[in-house]
Formats: structure tokens, C-alpha cells, sequence
């Protein structure tokens, strides 16, 4: 859903690690902050998810289970379903060295 052209509610995704987590976390702060009407959601696995309930610039936390499989797959399934998200952010971390010097996002 948007305002204008101005995304109401944006979802977040990064699921594991908590330094992962914590370190994606200036995207939800600046967000807030240019945005502060906008929901910002965001999609994290259990342990995560603990550090996001109580982090102020995160509206609302959906966690998805991994060790549930196809089960866990279900219930991020029926938790997503119809919530109208105007912009989804996967952040990735780019990667130096090895056989891949950097990997976008698609």
C-alpha cells in the first residue's frame, strides 16, 4: 500500500544472525526518519526476531521458523497473507574475495 507515491508499509528481510540483524538495522532507522508515517515490517528467524520486537524504528516482527521446514515455510505463508507491503528490502551483505568479489542483490 502507498501513499502517493510513498510506500506505506515496507518489509524488511533478513532472516539469520543477530550481527546480520544488527548491523541491516540503519536501514529500518532511516527509514523511520525520512518516512515516519511508513510500517516498517520486518521477517527474521527466532533469535533475531527477539532483538527487533522491542527495537523502535520496527513496527511489527513475522518470524519464520527454518528449523519447521516445510511447516515453518507454511506458517511465514499464512503470517505474510494479507499484508499489503508497497516495498520489500533483502539486505546482503557484499562479499570480497573468494570466487565472487561482489554479489549483488536480485
Amino acid at each position: 500500500m502507498t501513499t502517493g507515491n510513498r510506500p506505506r508499509r515496507i518489509c524488511i528481510v533478513q532472516l539469520t544472525g543477530i550481527g546480520d540483524v544488527v548491523h541491516a538495522l540503519p536501514i529500518a532507522n532511516d527509514l523511520k526518519r525520512a518516512h515516519p508515517e511508513c510500517v516498517v515490517v520486518w521477517v527474521a528467524e527466532p533469535a533475531p526476531a527477539a532483538v527487533l520486537e522491542r527495537h523502535p524504528a520496527v513496527d511489527e516482527v513475522v518470524v519464520f521458523d527454518r528449523a519447521r521446514g516445510p511447516t515453518g515455510v507454511i506458517d511465514l505463508a499464512a503470517a505474510m497473507r494479507g499484508r499489503l507491503l508497497g516495498i520489500q528490502v533483502r539486505p546482503s551483505p557484499i562479499r570480497l574475495g573468494g570466487d565472487s568479489a561482489i554479489r549483488p542483490n536480485h
